[in-house]
């Protein structure tokens, strides 16, 4: 059964030599008249809720994709997020928890223990989409014209800044640039299930990879 999971996660390795694709554009109204803090108490993961994701993604590398499957427990609270990974047959690659600072692996493939930076990757992007840098009340709100998109600078983390739009306003985009990081999430197609607003799908784009998110499925705990 191991070798057949193998033999399937390499199969799903595509080599690519293409660029970055277009984006879907973000919404361009917006409301007026928001401070920080109403931008903030708008963003689905600034509140202490608990929610169980159901997603699937692609990582890209420089020379490869690989197509990922994934259930993910986040804790607003605790600023903690846990990730069992599957490939595309529903074998566990591998089980991470994450926080804002570390990680912990709690399973890894045996077949895959030659390569131990797939669950660091997936593990940094998710704190970076999910746990840290989060937009706060207490952000610097940069100057703007009507219907231009909101940008907040973080008082926390140097070279963070997040960007909200639409109307209802949301959270579209998390960049960070300084001399050792360089990255931005960009968040794209709303859900309002269940009064939820989430994103729908995710494009993190760092210097040394990809990962495109589709939020399948998200549930309050």
């Amino acid at each position: 059964m191991k070798r057949y999971a193998l033999i399937a996660l390499l199969l799903a390795v595509v080599l690519t030599a293409c660029g970055r694709p277009t984006l879907p554009p973000h919404s361009g109204a917006v409301s007026e008249g928001l401070s920080p803090l109403q931008l903030v108490t708008q963003h689905w993961l600034s509140g202490t809720q608990r929610y169980l994701c159901r997603q699937s993604g692609v990582l890209k590398l420089s020379w490869r994709e690989i197509p990922l499957q994934g259930v993910l427990r986040i804790d607003c609270a605790a600023h903690e997020a846990r990730l069992v990974a599957m490939d595309s047959m529903g074998v566990k690659l591998f089980d991470v928890t994450v926080t804002g600072e570390d990680m912990s692996l709690n399973y890894l493939l045996p077949l895959l223990e030659e390569h131990p930076q797939l669950p660091k990757v997936v593990a940094q992007s998710v704190r970076r989409i999910f746990l840290t840098p989060q937009p706060q009340a207490g952000d610097r709100l940069l100057p703007r014209c009507d219907g231009q998109p909101y940008r907040l600078v973080s008082n926390v983390q140097s070279g963070a800044e997040f960007t909200f739009g639409g109307d209802p306003i949301r959270l579209q985009t998390t960049r960070v640039a300084t001399d050792d990081e360089n990255w931005q999430v960009d968040y794209f197609n709303d859900s309002d299930s269940a009064m939820l607003r989430t994103p729908t799908m995710i494009v993190l784009d760092d210097k040394n990879y990809r990962l495109t998110l589709w939020m399948e499925e998200v549930r309050k705990l």
